[in-house]
């Protein structure tokens, strides 16, 4: 399964099923700059590491391969490295 990564404002990115668009969850930035992944209830995220991940792009590259997908952020519209 694909993903696909939506800015929500400072801090928060919302997670989203490609192409369904269906939500997954969202990723949180701390106070300390660390993510974490915060799944839906029942969504195909369960069970992923929440985390802390050094940077949104290493909560990505978790994503993906727990989901052994793609996961893209909207914003750049672009796959990269292995998310």
């Amino acid at each position: 399964m694909d993903a696909t990564v939506f800015s929500q404002g400072r801090g928060v990115w919302h997670v989203n099923a490609s192409p369904t668009m269906r939500s997954l969850g969202e990723l949180l930035m701390g106070s300390d700059q660390t993510v974490t992944i915060l799944p839906d209830e029942a969504s195909a995220l369960h069970g992923v590491s929440p985390g802390p991940y050094g940077s949104v792009d290493e909560a990505m590259t978790a994503i993906a391969t727990y989901l052994a997908g793609a996961c893209r952020h909207a914003r750049r519209g672009r796959p990269g490295g292995n998310w």
